[in-house]
């Protein structure tokens, strides 16, 4: 049997690259409630969805920082 695992450190605030109007959308709970408003928590929420979605659902987008770790084969 052969187990994969992986460490991946999330920063807790949104990078200054991703959008408000993007994080505000998918802070909201579903889809029919109305546009948040736009404070750093609703942020914040929108960032951690995000960042859980795609280390769950897409991994192969996360790079490691060549620099601190080496590559284990």
């Amino acid at each position: 049997m052969h187990y994969d695992d992986s460490v991946t450190r999330v920063s807790l605030n949104p990078p200054p690259l991703n959008h408000a109007a993007n994080l505000l959308l998918i802070s909201k709970r579903s889809t029919s409630d109305p546009m948040p408003e736009d404070t750093f928590e609703t942020r914040k929420t929108g960032w951690e969805k995000t960042a859980l979605l795609l280390s769950y659902f897409f991994p192969e987008h996360e790079e490691p920082d060549p620099k601190k770790f080496g590559v284990v084969t």
